[in-house]
């Protein structure tokens, strides 16, 4: 994992790294979402199922298109945003695929496999992330180390 960085250009140019991925997916969901409806002869569990996927195509796609859009801009927020955004797609994605298993088993094996795919982009934007975040400053007077000669207080000076 790399150390954290407090250069913004460096920021920057991380968070950016991640545009081209987050629009490439949102590419392809919103291609494979779009037109699209739950086939027909399905029963209630793969309805179900198949209504989730093609729903999670649809607003997935339209959420990464998002989160490439804001990437682009250089913001570190836009990798924790995509941390979500990835880890709740691949958590549907892979519902989809439990709930739609029977119906259609070569879908449902792609539906889980990319769901996994997802929540460990997430997982990973999210180490980014916090490797990228500024470190919070602490008070120097709270650490023993940093103590002055002599502390301040609030009883005035005795002669």
């Amino acid at each position: 994992m790399s150390t954290p960085t407090s250069d913004p250009e460096a920021i920057c140019a991380s968070v950016r790294r991640n545009a081209i991925w987050a629009a490439g997916a949102a590419v392809i969901m919103l291609y494979f979402g779009m037109g699209k409806s739950v086939p027909a002869g399905t029963i209630a569990p793969q309805t179900q199922g198949w209504a989730l996927f093609l729903y999670t195509l649809k607003i997935g796609g339209a959420a990464m298109a998002l989160s490439a859009l804001l990437s682009l801009l250089g913001l570190p927020l836009a990798l924790m945003y995509d941390a979500v955004v990835s880890v709740v797609i691949g958590m549907a994605l892979a519902l989809s695929g439990a709930l739609i298993y029977p119906d259609n088993s070569y879908q449902a094996i792609f539906n889980i496999v990319f769901g996994i795919l997802f929540g460990y982009c997430g997982w990973r934007n999210w180490q980014e992330f916090n490797v990228l975040s500024p470190a919070d400053t602490e008070d120097p007077s709270a650490d023993p180390e940093h103590e002055d000669s002599a502390p301040p207080t609030d009883a005035p000076a005795r002669e």
